[in-house]
């Protein structure tokens, strides 16, 4: 995040930054690859990645059934290596100046070892032309790696936007003013995003702290000592900048 700001703050004239994420990476992402690529890097654990995937798991819904034939397998505590081995060569292909892979971790909150989904998000930066070839690089490889596009959540960041109105592979991404960047859902920049992420936790507590008051008092306190989401919160502290924010005293208060 701050590398990121940094970035954005010193953004050369002719350079831009996208930000790109994957439609279900993580059940897309062709097998065919995860195997050859661990038999490449990690050949001392094939046979037990290769034990995942012989066969097509029957998935249910409803009455409906089908075979699970792409995909890291749910469930694998190997699944997070196996899909990044995967994507990181297309990674290596790309030739802009910066390149921020990120891989969010959903588990399962009913079984807490279960690996529950998986989804890569991509940031590219560098000038303009180079940056267009590689998203074209990207888009041209989801044969080989079962990776998609997410169409609806491609931004662009850039100081003169009219520069890309004669591009045809950029012209249809989300353009964004700096001061309402976000990257990994926290505000890069002091501003309306900042206050709006701030403003969303403030929200959350008031709503939480006048439920809490219909329960006993042990109890209420229990559930505000654990679901306070405390952690999301430092995150957010710690990425933005939020110093001298007058909405953290208001923070305080509620």
């Amino acid at each position: 995040m701050h590398a990121a700001r940094r970035l954005v703050s010193n953004l050369p004239a002719g350079h831009v930054v996208v930000k790109l994420d994957f439609s279900n990476a993580f059940s897309c992402v062709r097998r065919d690859l995860i195997l050859d690529s661990i038999a490449t890097n990690i050949p001392e654990i094939y046979r037990l990645v290769y034990f995942a995937f012989p066969c097509e798991p029957v998935l249910t819904f409803g009455s409906h059934e089908i075979l699970s034939s792409e995909g890291a397998q749910q469930g694998d505590p190997l699944g997070s290596l196996e899909f990044c081995e995967a994507t990181h060569p297309l990674l290596l292909k790309l030739h802009s100046s910066v390149k921020i892979g990120f891989i969010d971790i959903f588990i399962s909150p009913v079984k807490a070892d279960k690996l529950d989904d998986l989804t890569l998000s991509l940031t590219l930066s560098g000038d303009l032309h180079t940056v267009e070839r590689d998203i074209t690089t990207i888009m041209e490889s989801s044969s080989e790696t079962g990776l998609q596009l997410n169409v609806d959540k491609r931004e662009i960041i850039m100081d003169d936007l009219t520069e890309i109105n004669t591009l045809a592979t950029l012209n249809d991404f989300i353009r964004v003013n700096k001061e309402d960047m976000t990257l990994l859902e926290a505000p890069v920049f002091k501003g309306k995003a900042q206050d709006n992420a701030i403003q969303d936790k403030i929200d959350d507590l008031t709503r939480a702290v006048e439920r809490l008051k219909r329960l006993q008092a042990h109890d209420a306190l229990v559930i505000l000592k654990n679901s306070l989401a405390i952690p999301k919160l430092l995150y957010l502290l710690r990425t933005s900048q939020c110093s001298h924010n007058p909405l953290l005293r208001q923070l305080d208060d509620t």
